[in-house]
């Protein structure tokens, strides 16, 4: 049995001005249709070069309530 793998453009360039919390609930249903389909969701750089912050708390949420990869 083989799986499909969708990688994805970095996080960030996608948010539209959402912020990573505002997120969570679309990045869950993503994963939810690409889970069903069989596929695993890899998500992308989550943050760029000069980030200035911490998402730790945010990466962990996201890690227990899908199967998405981080990268």
């Amino acid at each position: 049995m083989q799986t499909l793998r969708i990688s994805t453009q970095p996080l960030y360039a996608y948010l539209n001005g959402k912020t990573y919390d505002a997120a969570i609930p679309y990045l869950i249903k993503i994963d939810q249709l690409v889970s069903e389909a069989g596929m695993i969701l890899a998500i992308g750089p989550v943050i760029t070069n000069d980030f200035k912050g911490d998402i730790s708390d945010w990466a962990l949420k996201l890690i227990q309530e899908t199967r998405l990869f981080l990268i």
